[in-house]
Protein backbone atom coordinates (compact mmCIF):
# COMPACT_ATOMS: atom_id res chain seq x y z
CA UNK A 1 0.00 0.00 0.00
CA UNK A 2 2.82 2.41 0.81
CA UNK A 3 4.59 1.63 -2.47
CA UNK A 4 1.38 2.09 -4.45
CA UNK A 5 0.64 5.38 -2.72
CA UNK A 6 4.14 6.71 -3.43
CA UNK A 7 3.85 5.76 -7.11
CA UNK A 8 0.42 7.37 -7.41
CA UNK A 9 1.50 10.59 -5.67
CA UNK A 10 4.52 10.89 -7.97
CA UNK A 11 2.29 10.78 -11.04
CA UNK A 12 3.85 7.51 -12.21
CA UNK A 13 0.91 5.39 -11.07
CA UNK A 14 0.95 1.69 -10.24
CA UNK A 15 -0.19 0.39 -13.61
CA UNK A 16 2.83 -0.82 -15.62
CA UNK A 17 5.22 0.36 -12.91
CA UNK A 18 8.32 -1.86 -12.88
CA UNK A 19 8.89 -3.45 -9.47
CA UNK A 20 11.77 -5.60 -8.20
CA UNK A 21 11.53 -7.57 -4.95
CA UNK A 22 14.72 -8.33 -3.01
CA UNK A 23 13.63 -11.12 -0.68
CA UNK A 24 10.72 -13.12 -2.07
CA UNK A 25 9.54 -14.50 1.26
CA UNK A 26 6.30 -13.95 3.13
CA UNK A 27 6.41 -10.14 2.98
CA UNK A 28 7.97 -9.84 -0.46
CA UNK A 29 5.67 -12.34 -2.18
CA UNK A 30 2.52 -10.77 -0.73
CA UNK A 31 3.65 -7.28 -1.72
CA UNK A 32 4.36 -8.56 -5.23
CA UNK A 33 0.94 -10.19 -5.52
CA UNK A 34 -0.94 -7.09 -4.31
CA UNK A 35 0.99 -4.73 -6.57
CA UNK A 36 0.57 -6.99 -9.58
CA UNK A 37 -3.19 -7.07 -8.93
CA UNK A 38 -3.11 -3.28 -9.36
CA UNK A 39 -1.36 -3.54 -12.70
CA UNK A 40 2.32 -3.36 -11.72
CA UNK A 41 4.94 -5.43 -13.51
CA UNK A 42 6.98 -7.56 -11.11
CA UNK A 43 10.11 -7.84 -13.23
CA UNK A 44 12.53 -9.44 -10.74
CA UNK A 45 12.55 -11.32 -7.45
CA UNK A 46 15.19 -13.01 -5.35
CA UNK A 47 15.47 -15.63 -2.62
CA UNK A 48 18.47 -17.01 -0.74
CA UNK A 49 19.50 -19.09 -3.75
CA UNK A 50 19.56 -16.35 -6.38
CA UNK A 51 17.41 -14.03 -8.48
CA UNK A 52 15.37 -14.04 -11.69
CA UNK A 53 14.35 -11.35 -14.19
CA UNK A 54 11.72 -10.89 -16.88
CA UNK A 55 11.33 -7.54 -18.66
CA UNK A 56 7.65 -8.28 -19.41
CA UNK A 57 6.81 -9.20 -15.82
CA UNK A 58 6.74 -12.52 -13.98
CA UNK A 59 3.72 -14.85 -13.84
CA UNK A 60 3.44 -15.05 -10.05
CA UNK A 61 1.01 -18.00 -9.77
CA UNK A 62 3.24 -20.05 -12.08
CA UNK A 63 6.28 -18.90 -10.11
CA UNK A 64 4.65 -20.12 -6.89
CA UNK A 65 4.21 -23.60 -8.41
CA UNK A 66 7.79 -23.61 -9.68
CA UNK A 67 9.11 -22.60 -6.28
CA UNK A 68 7.02 -25.19 -4.46
CA UNK A 69 8.37 -27.94 -6.67
CA UNK A 70 12.00 -26.83 -6.80
CA UNK A 71 12.46 -24.89 -3.58
CA UNK A 72 13.75 -21.76 -5.29
CA UNK A 73 12.80 -19.04 -7.76
CA UNK A 74 15.92 -19.84 -9.80
CA UNK A 75 15.35 -21.31 -13.24
CA UNK A 76 11.86 -19.86 -13.68
CA UNK A 77 13.03 -16.91 -15.81
CA UNK A 78 16.39 -15.38 -16.70
CA UNK A 79 18.75 -16.12 -13.83
CA UNK A 80 20.65 -13.10 -12.54
CA UNK A 81 22.67 -12.46 -9.40
CA UNK A 82 21.16 -10.79 -6.36
CA UNK A 83 23.60 -7.92 -6.86
CA UNK A 84 22.31 -7.46 -10.41
CA UNK A 85 18.74 -7.26 -9.09
CA UNK A 86 19.73 -4.37 -6.82
CA UNK A 87 21.14 -2.52 -9.84
CA UNK A 88 18.03 -2.78 -12.04
CA UNK A 89 16.48 0.38 -13.48
CA UNK A 90 13.02 0.04 -11.91
CA UNK A 91 10.36 2.34 -10.48
CA UNK A 92 10.44 0.68 -7.05
CA UNK A 93 12.80 -1.74 -5.37
CA UNK A 94 11.24 -3.45 -2.35
CA UNK A 95 13.85 -4.59 0.19
CA UNK A 96 12.31 -7.46 2.14
CA UNK A 97 15.29 -9.59 3.12
CA UNK A 98 17.87 -8.29 5.56
CA UNK A 99 19.40 -5.42 7.53
CA UNK A 100 21.92 -3.45 5.47
CA UNK A 101 20.98 -4.76 2.02
CA UNK A 102 21.90 -1.38 0.52
CA UNK A 103 25.11 -0.04 1.98
CA UNK A 104 28.09 2.15 1.18
CA UNK A 105 29.53 -0.56 -1.07
CA UNK A 106 26.61 -0.83 -3.47
CA UNK A 107 24.53 2.37 -3.12
CA UNK A 108 26.23 3.96 -6.14
CA UNK A 109 24.87 1.15 -8.36
CA UNK A 110 21.22 1.46 -7.29
CA UNK A 111 19.00 2.95 -10.02
CA UNK A 112 15.48 2.49 -8.61
CA UNK A 113 13.32 5.59 -8.20
CA UNK A 114 12.02 4.38 -4.82
CA UNK A 115 13.62 2.07 -2.27
CA UNK A 116 11.04 0.53 0.03
CA UNK A 117 12.24 -0.81 3.39
CA UNK A 118 9.93 -3.73 4.03
CA UNK A 119 12.41 -4.99 6.62
CA UNK A 120 14.17 -3.09 9.39
CA UNK A 121 16.97 -0.74 8.27
CA UNK A 122 17.55 -2.36 4.90
CA UNK A 123 19.27 0.88 3.82
CA UNK A 124 22.22 1.88 6.01
CA UNK A 125 22.76 5.57 6.94
CA UNK A 126 25.91 6.04 4.86
CA UNK A 127 24.08 4.69 1.81
CA UNK A 128 20.98 6.79 2.40
CA UNK A 129 22.96 10.04 2.38
CA UNK A 130 24.39 9.15 -1.02
CA UNK A 131 20.99 8.07 -2.38
CA UNK A 132 19.46 11.35 -1.25
CA UNK A 133 22.05 13.27 -3.29
CA UNK A 134 20.94 11.27 -6.35
CA UNK A 135 17.23 11.98 -5.71
CA UNK A 136 16.47 8.34 -4.96
CA UNK A 137 13.75 8.35 -2.32
CA UNK A 138 13.78 5.85 0.53
CA UNK A 139 10.42 4.85 1.98
CA UNK A 140 11.73 3.97 5.46
CA UNK A 141 10.78 1.00 7.60
CA UNK A 142 9.03 3.28 10.09
CA UNK A 143 6.54 4.13 7.32
CA UNK A 144 6.65 1.13 4.97
CA UNK A 145 6.15 -1.45 7.73
CA UNK A 146 3.36 0.42 9.54
CA UNK A 147 0.72 -2.04 8.29
CA UNK A 148 2.10 -4.82 10.48
CA UNK A 149 2.05 -2.57 13.54
CA UNK A 150 -1.55 -1.50 12.90
CA UNK A 151 -2.80 -5.06 12.40
CA UNK A 152 -0.92 -6.28 15.50
CA UNK A 153 -2.68 -3.58 17.51
CA UNK A 154 -6.08 -4.57 16.08
CA UNK A 155 -5.39 -8.20 17.04
CA UNK A 156 -4.48 -7.10 20.57
CA UNK A 157 -7.73 -5.10 20.85
CA UNK A 158 -9.76 -8.08 19.62
CA UNK A 159 -8.14 -10.41 22.13
CA UNK A 160 -8.80 -8.06 25.06
CA UNK A 161 -12.39 -7.21 24.13
CA UNK A 162 -13.40 -10.63 22.78
CA UNK A 163 -14.93 -8.77 19.83
CA UNK A 164 -13.77 -9.68 16.36
CA UNK A 165 -13.81 -7.97 12.97
CA UNK A 166 -13.86 -9.55 9.53
CA UNK A 167 -10.75 -9.57 7.36
CA UNK A 168 -12.29 -6.88 5.14
CA UNK A 169 -12.93 -4.65 8.16
CA UNK A 170 -9.36 -5.10 9.41
CA UNK A 171 -7.97 -4.27 5.95
CA UNK A 172 -10.12 -1.14 5.86
CA UNK A 173 -8.78 -0.05 9.26
CA UNK A 174 -5.20 -0.72 8.14
CA UNK A 175 -5.69 1.26 4.94
CA UNK A 176 -7.18 4.19 6.85
CA UNK A 177 -4.27 4.33 9.32
CA UNK A 178 -1.61 3.86 6.64
CA UNK A 179 -2.98 6.66 4.48
CA UNK A 180 -3.32 8.97 7.48
CA UNK A 181 0.25 8.24 8.55
CA UNK A 182 1.53 8.88 5.02
CA UNK A 183 -0.38 12.15 4.84
CA UNK A 184 1.10 13.28 8.16
CA UNK A 185 4.67 12.29 7.28
CA UNK A 186 4.50 13.84 3.83
CA UNK A 187 3.16 17.09 5.28
CA UNK A 188 6.15 17.26 7.65
CA UNK A 189 8.46 16.49 4.70
CA UNK A 190 7.07 19.34 2.62
CA UNK A 191 6.92 21.85 5.46
CA UNK A 192 10.52 21.26 6.49
CA UNK A 193 12.16 20.24 3.22
CA UNK A 194 13.48 16.98 4.68
CA UNK A 195 13.55 13.31 3.65
CA UNK A 196 10.84 10.84 4.65
CA UNK A 197 12.82 9.03 7.36
CA UNK A 198 13.71 12.28 9.11
CA UNK A 199 10.11 13.46 8.76
CA UNK A 200 8.83 10.24 10.34
CA UNK A 201 11.18 10.68 13.31
CA UNK A 202 10.26 14.36 13.67
CA UNK A 203 6.57 13.44 13.76
CA UNK A 204 7.07 10.54 16.17
CA UNK A 205 9.23 12.52 18.59
CA UNK A 206 6.88 15.51 18.55
CA UNK A 207 3.98 13.21 19.44
CA UNK A 208 5.99 11.58 22.19
CA UNK A 209 6.94 14.99 23.55
CA UNK A 210 3.31 16.15 23.53
CA UNK A 211 2.17 12.99 25.33
CA UNK A 212 4.91 13.38 27.94
CA UNK A 213 3.96 17.02 28.58
CA UNK A 214 0.28 16.18 28.97
CA UNK A 215 0.64 13.00 31.04
CA UNK A 216 3.92 13.56 32.79
CA UNK A 217 6.72 11.04 33.18
CA UNK A 218 5.54 7.88 34.91
CA UNK A 219 7.11 4.46 35.62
Amino acid sequence: MVTARALEDSGQGVKNARIAIFGYGDVGSKAARLLQAQGALIVAVSDRHGAIYSSSGLDLPALAEHREQGGSVCGFALDISKDELLELDVDALILAFDFGTVNAGNAHKVRATYLVEATNRAVLPEAERYLRERDIQVLPDLVAAIGGVVVNYVEWVQSHTNFFWTADEIEAVAEQHINRALDDVMNVMEQNGIDMRTAAYVLALSRLNSATEMRGVYP
